[in-house]
């Protein structure tokens, strides 16, 4: 049974990520390593690479969320593929390739050097332990509860106005970072890479109801639904936009990061095996988030 699903779309920029190998370790948590090139920016770790060569990386997820991101391997004139990763009892091992020179793969947090003849090719295997579900058990809960409430905490707090229909307008978003009243300029850091100023009603800047953005819209339909949904959202053009689904228990079930290619763009999702209820779709875009409640209906 699947009961959550993350999916990162592909990025128009000139590099590569390549998840290559996935494994369940016996927390119950998934690790998924591969290669990537350029910048590789995940929720909020990012690692910095080179548009040439590849480099690889590592990553742990709680569900479709990523609490680990590392990178595996420093290179200069050759380049590595991370290709499988597994996991036994209380330990893991990870296997590597690289072709060039001047290699290098971490190992317990330190750059260890690789040697090959230049062009050459190699493999690298680093190992470890994992620490056991029931050696930790109340510690590991405790951790996955407090996450859980945290989501639902900010979920909540995106609905404190009392206007319903001022707070689920399509232009209402509250500040992740709160500017001040009046003109976001270009390159504020609570609105990168717009290119466009943004004027906020100065009226509503530090109200409960958030702040308008007349030329940044998302709104959802059908509203409720048995099932396919759908974002709209609009005035994003360029820019990277995040979609995630909870449950009224703070559960995240979906979660999708978009680069949006046009002013006008819709992000569809399926709710059909989701049970009946009332969910939560919230949407984070340059600095600015904001929620919609999305009924779902018996099939």
């Amino acid at each position: 049974e699947t009961d959550f699903i993350r999916y990162e779309e592909g990025r128009e920029y000139n590099g590569s990520f390549m998840g290559v190998s996935i494994d369940l370790d016996v927390n119950a948590q998934t690790h998924i390593i591969g290669s990537f090139t350029d910048t590789l920016q995940i929720d909020n770790f990012d690692l910095q690479g080179a548009n040439y060569p590849s480099s690889g990386f590592s990553s742990t997820w709680d569900e479709a969320e990523l609490i680990q991101l590392d990178e595996t391997s420093k290179l200069d004139t050759s380049w590595m593929i991370s290709i499988r990763v597994r996991s036994a009892g209380g330990t893991y091992a990870m296997g590597s390739m690289f072709w060039g020179k001047n290699a290098q793969v971490k190992i317990n947090g330190k750059y260890q050097k690789l040697s090959s003849k230049d062009y050459g090719r190699g493999s690298v295997i680093v190992g470890g332990a994992v620490r056991r579900l029931n050696d930790n058990s109340e510690v590991l809960a405790e951790q996955k509860e407090s996450r859980r409430l945290e989501r639902l905490e900010s979920i909540e707090s995106l609905f404190v106005c009392t206007s319903k229909k001022l707070a689920e307008a399509p232009t209402t978003w509250y500040p992740v970072s709160a500017p001040e009243p009046g003109l976001v300029q270009p390159g504020d850091p609570t609105m990168p890479n717009t290119g466009t100023a943004v004027t906020i009603d100065p009226s509503i800047i530090n109200s409960p109801c958030g702040v308008v953005i007349e030329n940044k819209e998302a709104s959802l339909f059908p509203n409720p639904t048995k099932g396919p949904a759908t974002v709209k959202l609009k005035g994003m053009e360029g820019g990277i936009a995040l979609i995630e689904v909870f449950s009224d228990r703070g559960q995240l079930i979906y979660s999708q990061r978009v680069q949006v290619p046009t002013n006008d763009y819709n992000v569809d999702f399926d709710m059909t095996d989701a049970a009946a209820g009332t969910y939560f779709v919230r949407i984070t875009h340059e600095g600015f988030e904001k929620a919609l409640r999305l009924v779902k209906m018996k099939i």
